[in-house]
């Protein structure tokens, strides 16, 4: 079992019971090829044991794409294959394994899209029942039949094996297209993500500095205005140009200058 260095673990992904030996095989292979990869992040390249985001920016395809093919659940294009390939390849240098080639991927890939698509497969059946029936030759005595009739019976299996490729060809064409739009499509979800991701820690880091005038304003409005006197109380306000009116004592107050007041008077005698 290849051992997975610390940082990679997301390499080793597991494989579901359900997924066929094709698709299989060739899981195993891209993670093979996945333990060689460096990652990328923002304007940071070449980052040794990546993690899945690091790994799948550094093939340009979404993280969740790439765990899908890890898994077994999804078959890349050739072109990304090829991709993944030559990127493994180009970062582990040296200690590349050469028994991993592109057309020991493109063998895998075939076998993995038989286990993929059900069309294929019954296409593939046919194409097989009728080159064995070419092989095993006519089913009747060549006494029965003449040349013409066995040279008629050839061109009609030709043709037919012709157009069974052709529909399996056209396909394969199809499936492949669908692929590459469902991996663009995560890879700009992904992106958009990212972005709402960035967007909303801008807008957080930005709200304090908005709250600041309007606590202070807030402060303000809340202080009590100093007129007259300079109490801080409030001071009764008449028509503008006149004086503010007096307000009347309280009997205690009234008492204290009554008292004050005799107080004064016997001090004078």
């Amino acid at each position: 079992m290849t051992r997975v260095e610390h940082g990679q673990s997301w390499v080793a992904k597991a494989i579901s019971s359900d997924v066929p030996p094709g698709k299989r095989e060739l899981a195993l292979r891209i993670q093979q090829l996945c333990r060689h990869l460096t990652g990328e992040s923002g304007a940071k390249k070449g980052i040794l044991k990546p993690t899945q985001a690091q790994a799948a920016k550094r093939l340009g395809i979404s993280e969740t794409s790439l765990s899908r093919f890890l898994s077994g659940y999804s078959v890349p294009a050739m072109e990304l294959l090829a991709l993944i390939h030559a990127s493994a390849r180009e970062d582990a240098a040296s200690d590349f394994p050469a028994d991993i080639t592109l057309a020991d991927l493109r063998n895998l890939r075939d076998r993995a899209n038989a286990d993929h698509c059900d069309s294929c497969v019954t296409l593939r059946a046919e194409l097989e029942q009728l080159a064995r029936s070419r092989e095993d030759g006519p089913q009747f005595p060549a006494a029965d039949l003449g040349s013409a009739d066995i040279s008629a019976e050839r061109t009609h299996q030709r043709s037919t094996v012709a157009r069974l490729t052709q529909q399996l060809g056209t396909l394969e064409v199809q499936r492949d297209r669908l692929q590459q739009r469902c991996d663009h499509s995560e890879a700009e979800v992904d992106r958009l993500r990212a972005e709402i991701a960035r967007l909303s820690s801008r807008l957080a880091s930005m709200n304090p500095v908005r709250q600041q005038p309007q606590q202070v304003s807030q402060i303000r409005c809340r202080s009590p205005r100093r007129q007259g006197t300079g109490s801080g109380l409030p001071q009764p306000s008449g028509p503008p140009g006149t004086s503010p009116p007096r307000l009347a004592p309280s009997r205690e107050a009234a008492g204290k200058a009554a008292c004050c007041h005799s107080c004064i008077t016997r001090c004078a005698r």
